[in-house]
């Protein structure tokens, strides 16, 4: 048999299981400025394109690790968009001028109530989803996410090595994805 074509399929089937999981975080990590300005699943389908194209820098050994691997580049991917859109805002105020930019910044940064529940809705279900992971997975993402530790600091926290530090965040970010996909899955039959 064809060793790239066990590779392919292999890398098929992470796709295929990476992919509701990924729909599902992609709201979340879009923001209401991205969310306006471009489909969850532009964000899903780039992250994806992304993680087929550098595949061979996957150092992951199951598909837990290919979808953490994933996610990551699917946030990065966000901030990349959503720094490309504040700098296009920018440049866009620069030529309005001071009373126009005003009143477009404040309504811009001003979200209905509607959105409102719906931010709260995703973060009692983070949180939902949170307090089913283990401890460490959980100071983990704690202490990077709302934080904002770095991975040193954070590896000087918990007494263990940068690595190992880097692999219980990504095994955290991915087992938080599953808990969250399972409370989906549990809402949807109820």
């Amino acid at each position: 048999m064809d060793p790239t074509a066990s590779l392919t399929d292999g890398l098929d089937r992470m796709v295929e299981r990476a992919m509701p999981i990924l729909r599902r975080a992609a709201p979340g990590l879009m923001g209401a400025m991205l969310r306006q300005r471009c489909r969850t699943s532009d964000l899903v389908q780039s992250a994806l394109a992304d993680a087929v194209r550098s595949f061979p820098q996957f150092v992951g050994q199951n598909e837990s690790d290919f979808v953490g691997w994933t996610m990551r580049i699917m946030e990065r991917n966000s901030i990349d968009r959503r720094r490309r859109l504040l700098a296009d805002k920018r440049a866009i105020d620069r030529d309005v001028g001071d009373g126009e930019t005003l009143l477009a910044s404040v309504t811009a940064n001003t979200p209905s109530p509607g959105q409102i529940a719906i931010d709260r809705e995703a973060l009692a279900r983070v949180a939902r989803a949170l307090r089913k992971l283990p401890f460490e997975q959980r100071q983990v993402l704690q202490l990077v996410a709302l934080r904002g530790y770095s991975h040193a600091e954070v590896a000087q926290r918990l007494d263990r090595s940068e690595g190992a530090c880097r692999v219980l965040l990504a095994r955290a970010r991915a087992a938080l994805l599953v808990a969250m996909a399972r409370q989906a899955d549990d809402g949807a039959r109820s």
